[in-house]
């Protein structure tokens, strides 16, 4: 989401020049016991269109562990860890995090396919590359098969405008309605043979085990996506980060009499004190005042939020967002407790009739 590194904005620069409607994430796990050689996931992010999720979850994927099943004899499931239950938190497995910052996350928001792999880290070298190499081709295989309705729901998802929306800014896992049988397993230690070390090595033994699935997501806070965000001039790098992304802006000359748009009032602001990746996070708490006529200056940016990138827009600029702008202190000098979050928001409904220079378009 910052694209603080080379690497990041490259990718993204790949994903807005060439524009795939799949991609496929290929990792091994953490350490997670189990008794699947790979584990898989959807994009997390509730947010995250309709068709590409339902696609995915209710045909893609259930189709690729069956095949990969049948030509190698090996289980493949969403991916997840069993956790205790500790604290507030219930026993269960437990996927990872909703946020889009990792790639198959964004990747959905985005309104393309993606999908996560993960090997299991206790399978030897060659039943890793194995897994890796059935799990890809088996994707690809359905993807050309399938390539008609794939490039049909992604254009759906991509014409469908999400103004007015209700969208989540933060989330909790979300329980399965039942519980579910996931194949737990064993390991044992050997001499790692070309460094000589002990290493951890999976064996056969799957213990079916019934446990509630944390595999999901569900709001817990939610904003209404706006017609439009206006950015003041003098934030380049905002400008600049957004434009990296292939997000489409214009310069307003002159707002109508009648725009209306929403200011965050800041109550009170929080700053990390460890650093992370570069940056100290921050979260800012408060609320929208009243719908006020638009005193926007000259050079003021307007972000329409009829785009296809309009849930990766709305998950940078909404000020209470945990992976925007504000959660990864991108914008600290601008935040001010009792002042106002500095991007504006049009009232949700069709968009403003704004003038601006058809060349400053991006």
């Amino acid at each position: 989401m910052k694209l603080d590194a080379p690497e990041s904005r490259a990718l993204v620069g790949l994903y807005s020049t060439y524009d795939p409607h799949l991609s496929v994430d290929l990792h091994t796990t953490n350490g997670s016991h189990h008794g699947y050689h790979l584990t898989y996931a959807p994009p997390l992010p509730p947010s995250t269109p309709r068709e590409i999720d339902d696609f995915l979850r209710r045909e893609w994927l259930p189709e690729i562990t069956r095949t990969v099943k049948e030509a190698t004899g090996w289980d493949m499931y969403y991916y997840g860890g069993a956790r205790q239950a500790r604290g507030n938190r219930e026993a269960g497995w437990y996927t990872f995090s909703h946020q889009p910052r990792y790639v198959s996350n964004y990747i959905g928001l985005r309104n393309r396919f993606g999908i996560l792999g993960e090997a299991y880290s206790y399978a030897s070298f060659e039943e890793r590359i194995g897994i890796s190499y059935w799990f890809t081709r088996e994707i690809i295989e359905f993807g050309f098969r399938n390539a008609g309705e794939i490039g049909e729901r992604t254009a759906r998802a991509d014409a469908r405008s999400i103004v007015g929306d209700s969208l989540g800014v933060h989330f909790e896992p979300q329980r399965s309605e039942n519980p579910v049988t996931i194949l737990m397993g064993e390991t044992v230690e050997e001499e790692n043979p070309v460094s000589g070390q002990r290493m951890l090595l999976r064996t056969d033994t799957q213990t079916p085990t019934e446990m509630y699935e944390f595999g999901t997501f569900r709001p817990t806070e939610w904003e209404t996506v706006p017609s439009a965000y206006f950015v003041p001039a003098g934030m380049e790098s905002v400008l600049n980060l957004l434009r990296a992304h292939g997000v489409r802006t214009m310069v307003v000359h002159e707002a109508p009499e009648n725009l209306r748009v929403e200011a965050f009032e800041i109550d009170s602001l929080s700053t990390s004190e460890r650093e992370y990746q570069g940056h100290q996070a921050q979260q800012i708490w408060g609320s929208y005042g009243p719908p006020q006529l638009a005193d926007l200056a000259p050079g003021s940016v307007m972000v329409p939020m009829d785009q296809p990138l309009a849930r990766v827009v709305f998950h940078l600029l909404e000020p209470r967002s945990d992976d925007g702008l504000v959660a990864w202190g991108l914008i600290g000098d601008f935040l001010v407790e009792g002042g106002e979050y500095p991007i504006l928001r049009a009232v949700a409904g069709p968009e403003p009739a704004l003038s601006f220079d058809p060349d400053s378009e991006k």
